[in-house]
């Protein structure tokens, strides 16, 4: 059988959290619109025929556990999240456009 690793963390059809549990993770908390760290307790992985997404379960400082993290929004530095938010303003650019 032959495995083939990617860019995008896709083997098989199959997509790779790209993080892994215990790992300590800068996330974008969608819910309260700020940066934070925290670590990753838990993946999700969801499958449908239209779509597969990964999520995290994340334990914050202050021991709260988010449940479903986005992984587009889990970087494993500060230099990754610049990049994701250079990329996203360069989306709205457009938009504006």
């Amino acid at each position: 059988m032959q495995v083939n690793f990617n860019n995008n963390n896709d083997v098989e059809g199959i997509k790779i959290p790209k993080h892994d549990v215990g790992q300590r993770v800068l996330f974008f908390d969608h819910v309260k619109g700020e940066f934070a760290y925290g670590e990753v307790v838990q993946f999700q992985l969801v499958k449908t025929e239209q779509y597969q997404t990964v999520a995290y379960g994340i334990k914050t400082n202050d021991d709260n556990v988010l449940p479903c993290i986005p992984e587009s929004l889990v970087f494993g530095s500060v230099i990754a999240a610049k990049g994701w938010f250079h990329y996203v303003t360069d989306k709205l650019n457009k938009l504006r456009e």
